[in-house]
């Protein structure tokens, strides 16, 4: 042959998976072996504030002080390209997140999530710690995983996906439908595995 007759013919395209999220089990091992960490208060609010959000790790570290609204329970968050949104949460969130503000955060820094010298956290800070209370926990953790569990859980919960498209700052609905995707997928599992009909023709034969 003088030509290769693949040069025309397009690669398929890999397939764009969300990584796996945490389950209900694990959310609890993890918040539990954060209420047991060296810097606790802090440590649980940024799991719950994470969880309730769905707010990437640099949107968790530079979040301000000055950018949570109590009275509404919301917080201004600055996105990529510096684009700023508002992420609600909710009244257990914000219960454990006054704690720590008035028992362990400090003023050095405008920034809410501090390390333990009041210094801004940073995200690679952010990373040794979910990996800490990970590794105490059992569970294989980083800050993008409470991202993927939020999203999952919020679409579960009944909210749409143009709800969770404003919610994580997603620029297009092609991330959001992916989460949907792998939601439609779960179910379809959980569905073969506890079928009705199955189960009743299984036991009772047909």
């Amino acid at each position: 042959m003088t030509s290769d007759p693949m040069t025309k013919v397009k690669a398929p395209a890999s397939p764009k998976l969300v990584k796996p999220v945490l389950s209900l089990d694990e959310c609890r091992n993890v918040l539990k072996a954060a209420k047991s960490t060296r810097n606790a208060r802090r440590d649980e609010a940024l799991i719950l504030f994470m969880l309730d959000t769905g707010a990437r790790a640099n949107e968790v570290c530079t979040l301000r002080a000055g950018d949570v609204n109590w009275s509404q329970r919301l917080a201004m968050v600055f996105g990529k390209g510096q684009k700023e949104r508002y992420v609600p949460f909710s009244a257990a969130t914000m219960v454990a997140m006054q704690r720590y503000a008035v028992k362990n955060r400090s003023d050095v820094s405008d920034r809410f999530f501090q390390n333990e010298e009041g210094q801004p956290l940073t995200t690679s800070g952010l990373l040794q710690m979910c990996q800490r209370i990970g590794a105490s926990a059992g569970v294989e953790l980083n800050p993008h995983k409470f991202r993927h569990t939020f999203a999952i859980s919020y679409l579960r919960s009944g909210a749409s996906v143009f709800a969770l498209q404003k919610t994580l700052g997603h620029s297009s609905l092609d991330m959001s439908l992916r989460y949907s995707a792998l939601m439609t997928d779960d179910l379809i599992q959980d569905h073969a595995r506890h079928s009705p009909v199955a189960g009743l023709l299984s036991r009772y034969g047909n």
